[in-house]
This record gives structure tokens, sequence and C-alpha cells, in this order.
């Protein structure tokens, strides 16, 4: 809906307050302050749409009732000459006749929206006597977007009906053609009648001056609006305009075509319409104070004559931006004028907010701001509601303005967290609207200006907001890449303040265990990831689960913790300085594959796997020392053996040679007779003697030992 006044509804309700001013009441002409005159009046509004205009036969009945007198040689006669009357000053082919026979009259302009009609009778009207006489007149059509509110064509009529306050009493009826059923007569009772032809009649008698019979009427036949269908990418429009009208219906065209598509760019959502949207031109709003209006179960918009860009936009926003979409009228009315208005400044054509003065004498928080308020409360609430839109929208930039509509039509959490984002589990308030925009905006700046314009409560909301919301950026803070919990971000678009501080208290402590496993890994110097689990529960942690709902989160990050210190004195154990026997121990051991396995199971989450991997590793390093110890035993024993057997070869090999001078073959001498062994350098070669059994520790096989 937009309040913005325009031109018609102005001066028709101007008009209706001026005739409470400045109609008069009509006096005979001759006896202008005596009494001695009754008049009525029989009033008859004849619609005639084909001509555009209405028909006004207007029948008084004037009857002197002043008696003669009888005076000292005769008698006092009164008797009226004329009589005045009031007529609209838009009234044309004025006519005035008595008993058939046209009367003199002047008409005279008293520069207000009536005249006043002077009229003389055929004859004087003498006592007892009555003068019937018929004025005639029409009020024409003053056409789409002139200053007078008189409409009359072939869709639509419209025009005042009132009675002269000077007659005693007065009857009025007005009759409509075939087709004219919508009718509006809010400021008036009027029987209705449908007459056998199709026509219908509206009826009020017996009005007395004290009545106050005045008012603006409406009647409608859409049957007979000219209708013109319009696509545009994709968007599917009926306009349908007063018969004749083309310059509206050429208006609402350029409207479609030239600014839609970049209305739809900025608020960055689909058209919602699915079926086609019929643009009405009516002048229905008007008689509400309303420059037009949206009707989302009927999927019309109905705007006045006037060719108002602002107002077309914001009708067309409307679309989106209805009860449906936030239940807060001053956000939705704000939002409509402020995408509008964005959208005619793309082309040079800026509009900005009127006045709102938060002083005024009709001020009051927007929250409370209904569709029963009081016209002057109207105005101000439109006034106020794009104030605070367009502010808003200076705040954070239109970009961010366009993210924030986005959430709000996908009712996703304000506070987001990581992945798919969360929707809220109600329809959306204003407070979700203000998390909306801060946290588009990164600012906090907005709640002043929510608090200015929109809040009623008595109890300041906003001071735990504000410490609260601090908690949490300190918390999103020192989570890092690890986002805030599910719980704490419900608690904090309900605006459970002093529950969300509790839990971000909870989800620090399991940061820290989070952070003591951080710290933990990397002090190995080593590209380590830690695993997810810990992280995947700490963010889905919910006020929806049962019992205790941080348990498993404070679980699996302690003992992420725990794993972490576990794998860096792995680490230290694999790494350390072994003594000698240890070190021959593990020859022959992969310690670096073991250490890879660690922390392959480390990576994965699989803890049960770490610990068995560091078990294993610092079993491998406890018993190195008794296997180095064996290996360097059994390698000991082994070289006394060869030193043995060397020692024992060169002892048999002494011993044959002995045998063999001791029994030289037939014919040769025995050498030992002629001289000493000479050794290479002449030195005296010491002789061996082997034992008998040295074959038997040897083997069969003999061996010459190597001097």
């Amino acid at each position: 809906m937009f309040n913005k006044r325009a031109l018609a509804a102005t001066l028709l309700f101007g008009f209706l307050a001026s005739l409470l001013i400045t109609i008069p009441t009509a006096s005979p002409v001759a006896a202008q302050s005596a009494d001695g005159l009754t008049a009525t009046g029989d009033y008859r509004y004849l619609v005639d749409p084909d001509a555009g205009v209405v028909n006004v036969e207007y029948d008084m009945a004037i009857t002197n009732t002043s008696p003669n007198q009888s005076v000292r040689g005769g008698y006092r006669y009164f008797y009226f000459e004329g009589y005045a009357t009031l007529i609209p000053a838009s009234a044309t082919d004025l006519t005035v006749t008595q008993e058939g026979v046209d009367l003199e009259f002047e008409r005279v302009d008293n520069g207000e929206l009536v005249d006043y009609l002077d009229f003389g009778f055929r004859r004087n009207l003498r006592y007892n006597r009555t003068a019937n006489v018929e004025i005639r007149y029409t009020l024409p059509d003053d056409g789409p977007r002139s200053d007078s509110p008189a409409r009359v064509n072939g869709a639509y009529a419209g025009f005042l009906v009132w009675t002269d306050t000077g007659l005693d009493s007065a009857d009025v009826s007005i009759t409509l053609p075939e087709g004219f059923d919508d009718v509006d007569t809010r400021l008036i009772q009027l029987a209705n009648t449908k007459n056998d032809d199709g026509t219908r009649t509206l009826t009020k008698t017996e009005i007395e001056p004290n009545d106050d019979f005045f008012s603006f009427v409406s009647f409608r036949n859409d049957d007979a609006l000219t209708s013109v269908e319009v696509e545009v990418d994709g968007m599917n429009f009926e306009i349908r305009h007063w018969p004749g009208d083309t310059m509206w219906a050429d208006f609402v065209t350029d409207r479609l075509e030239d600014d839609l598509p970049t209305m739809v760019d900025l608020v960055g959502l689909e058209w919602p319409a699915s079926t086609p949207l019929t643009i009405i031109e009516s002048y229905t709003p008007y008689l509400s104070g309303y420059g037009g209006w949206y009707d989302k179960s009927e999927q019309t918009i109905e705007v006045g004559d006037q060719l108002d860009e602002h107002l077309i936009l914001h009708e067309l926003a409307h679309v989106w931006f209805n009860q449906d979409f936030i239940d807060a009228r001053w956000a939705t009315e704000g939002l409509a004028d402020e995408f509008a208005a964005a959208t005619l400044s793309t082309r040079g054509a800026p509009v900005e907010p009127d006045g709102a003065s938060l002083v005024d004498a009709n001020a009051q928080p927007l929250n409370l701001w209904n569709r029963f308020a009081a016209a002057e409360e109207e105005d101000w609430g439109y006034a106020a509601s794009w104030t605070v839109a367009h502010e808003i929208n200076e705040e954070i930039g239109l970009e961010n303005f366009t993210s924030v509509v986005q959430a709000m039509d996908n009712r996703t959490l304000p506070y987001v967290g990581e992945g798919e984002a969360e929707t809220l589990s109600g329809e959306p308030t204003w407070k979700n609207y203000l998390d909306w925009i801060e946290e588009a905006g990164t600012t906090d700046e907005v709640t002043e200006l929510f608090d200015d314009w929109v809040v009623s409560l008595t109890n300041d909301p906003f001071e735990d907001r504000a410490d609260a919301r601090q908690r949490y950026a300190e918390l999103a803070e020192a989570g890092g890449e690890w986002a805030v919990p599910l719980i704490v971000r419900e608690h904090m678009t309900d605006w459970q303040f002093e529950d969300a501080t509790a839990e971000i208290e909870t989800a620090m402590t399991v940061l820290a265990d989070r952070d003591r496993a951080l710290s933990a890994v990397s002090g190995l110097g080593l590209d380590l990831q830690i695993p997810d689990d810990a992280e995947t529960l700490y963010q889905s942690v919910t006020a929806n689960t049962a019992d205790d709902p941080w348990a498993e989160a404070e679980t699996a990050t302690t003992e992420l913790a725990d794993a972490a210190e576990l794998l860096v004195t792995t680490h230290e154990t694999a790494n350390a300085s072994q003594p000698f026997f240890t070190n021959i121990g593990l020859m022959g051991t992969d310690i670096p594959a073991e250490i890879s396995d660690a922390n392959a199971a480390f990576e994965a989450g699989d803890f049960d796997q770490l610990a068995a991997e560091a078990e294993g590793i610092d079993q491998m390093v406890a018993d190195a020392k008794t296997d180095g110890q064996v290996r360097v035993g059994a390698a000991a024993g082994g070289v006394l053996v060869l030193v043995l057997l060397i020692f024992l070869g060169l002892r048999r090999r002494r011993k044959k040679k002995t045998a063999r001078s001791e029994a030289p073959e037939d014919g040769e001498s025995n050498p030992s007779s002629a001289a000493e062994p000479v050794g290479e350098r002449g030195d005296v070669m010491p002789t061996a003697t082997v034992p008998d059994d040295a074959s038997s520790l040897l083997g069969d096989d003999e061996m010459t030992p190597t001097t």
C-alpha cells in the first residue's frame, strides 16, 4: 500500500472538509432573516457513462408560510419574489423552470466549490402558496488527472452528492446504469436497489438540515475496462485502464519495461508472481487516502490515475515485500519505498523520503503502527518507515541491503555458521530484521536507529544485546575456522542473550582443548591436519539436544587434545637420542614408517589406532636395548670363534709340516738335519705342535693356515 496522497485524493478530502465550513444556509431573497418559508428538495443523480456526465434533477417545493395580517384599514400581505440555493461550481447546462416556464436567475461565484443560484418566481409567492421549481444541471467528467475529483466514464463514476442545508427536508436518489454494481458510499448510508432492467438505484429520504448530508460516491464497472497484455523478461502483466486513458496505460507499460527489470536486479530475488499480475486504474484507493495498493490474494495492483513513477514501482515492490515476507508493516512499506527509489536513482531520477520527525504529534513506535491508524498517523507512519529504510541503505550500502532481503526471503538464521544455512523456526520478526542488517553490514550503528524509531518495549533489550554480541564476536574470533556453535546462534537469533552468553562460556572451554591440540601439533613443525570430528560436533551443538548438549563435543575435543599430546610424545620418543645398545637394537626397524602411520591415524581421527601405534613405538624402543645387547653379544661370540678357528688352523698346519720332516720320502735327506727353518727376513720361525685331536676339532678337511 502506498500513502503518497495523489493530487486527486488531496482535492477530494479537501473538498469534503471545505463543505463543512463554506456551504452557507440558503435564505429567501425577499426576507433573508425572516421565517415564513419552507422548502423541500428532491435530488436525482442520473449517471450517463456514455456521455461522460451525471445529469442532476433538483426539484424544489417552496411554500410561503407567513399568514396575512389584519391592520387598521386593511391587510398586510407577506409574499416572496424569489429564492436562493446552492449548486456545484462545476455544474454546466444550468436551467431553472417553474411550471414549464424558464425563470430568470443569477449565478454568483463566491470563490468556493459551490455557487449561489438566485432565481425569481413566475409570480409573487403569497401565503400558503407553493412554487414548484425545477433546476437542471450537468456534472461533467473532469477527466483523468484533473484538479476536480469528478470522473465519469464507461468503467468508473465518481462525484459529490449533497443537499442544500437551507432545505427543511430533502430526498436523494442515484440511478446507475447496468454494470455499475461495485458501489462505494462509505460516508453515507444509502438504500441500494437492483432494478429489473439491470439498473441500480440508491436512495435516502427525509434528510434534515442537521444531517450534514454530503459525500463522494464511487461506482465501478470493471467489465468496461480496456485490457492490455504486457510481457517483460518472462514476467506477465495485464493492464486494465479506463476507456480512452491510453496515457495512463502507456505510462504503466513504460515502468514495467524500463524499470522493473532493474528493480528485480536490485532486490536480488526472482519475480515471485507465478500468474499474470493485473494492474488496474482505480480511484478507489484515493477514497481511503492511499495512492494505491497491492492485493496478494487476487494478484492485483490498484493505483489512481496520477502518473507517479515512485507509486507504481512501490506497488510492484509489494509483490515481494508484503505481510508474508515479514510481519512488520513499517518494514515492508519502507522496503518498497526504498527499492523503488533506488530503481529510479539508477536512471537519474532520485527521490527521497518525506520529512518525518520523532517529535511530531503523531509520532509513535513503528512497532505499534497498524492498519487502523488515523489519517495523520498514517502519513507519519509511511514517512517514518521510508526514513528508517533509507537510513539503513545509507549505512550498509545497497549491495548489503540486497543480501539482507535475500536472507529474509530464505528465512536463514541471521547468525550464520558453516555449510548450508539453517532456517528460522517461525516467521521473521523485526528483531531478525535488525540482526540481518547488522550482520550483513558488520555494523552496530543501526541499533540506535531501531531504538529511536521502532521499539516500544519498556525494558530496553539493546544493552544486553550489545554485551552478547561482543562476546559472540570474541567467540567467533577465538574459533577461527571453527564456526560458532548452532546453540549459541539459536539463542542469539531468539534474543535469549543470557542463555547465549552462558553457552559462549562453555564453547570457550571447548576451544581451549582445541587450542591445546593445535599447539601440540604445530610444535611438531609438520603439515598435519586436525581431524574434523571434533569440529563438526562443536559446530552442531544445538539447544534441541536432550540432556547435556555439549557432552559429545566436550568429549571429542578433550580426546582430540589428548591424542595430539600423545602424538607429540610419540614423536619425541621416536626422535630421542638413544644409548649404544638401543641404537644397535633398532637397526633393521623402520621408525619413520611407524611415525607416518601414527600421523595418519591422528589425521583420520582414529585415536584408538594412534594409541596402538604409539604403544608399538614405545615397545619397539623399550625392546631395542635388550635386542642390542643380544646382537652385540652374538657378534662378539662369533668373532671369538673365528679367532679360535684361525688359531687352531695354524696349529694344525705346523704339526703336519713337522711330521713330514721326521718321515722323509725314500732318497731324500731330512732338512732338519741340515739347518733351522729361516723366515722371510731370516728370522728363526717358531715351531708349533698340533695336538693329535686337532683333526676332530677342524673336521676332515685339511686347513692350510695363512701366515
